[in-house]
């Protein structure tokens, strides 16, 4: 899935605080994600803010989430 960002978001905001990007474009927000997304779902997913793609110079940062059951859950 793939979202066209705000720089009013507050996400983005923070990522702007804490990281220099130097490019004031707004980012795309890509989710990827290997099968259906529950309230059970499991495993690694891997978000991606890409900034901006100029002729060989890329601003992005991607990160990596782990799922896992919540505490109390059964899990079989």
């Amino acid at each position: 899935a793939q979202y066209k960002m705000n720089n009013s978001d507050k996400n983005v905001k923070k990522l702007r605080e804490i990281y220099p990007i130097t490019t004031n474009n707004s980012p795309n927000l890509k989710l990827y994600i290997d099968g259906d997304i529950k309230g059970s779902s499991v495993g690694y997913k891997k978000i991606e803010y890409k900034f901006s793609k100029d002729k060989g110079q890329e601003t992005t940062l991607r990160d990596y989430l782990n799922f896992g059951p919540s505490e109390g859950e059964n899990v079989e």
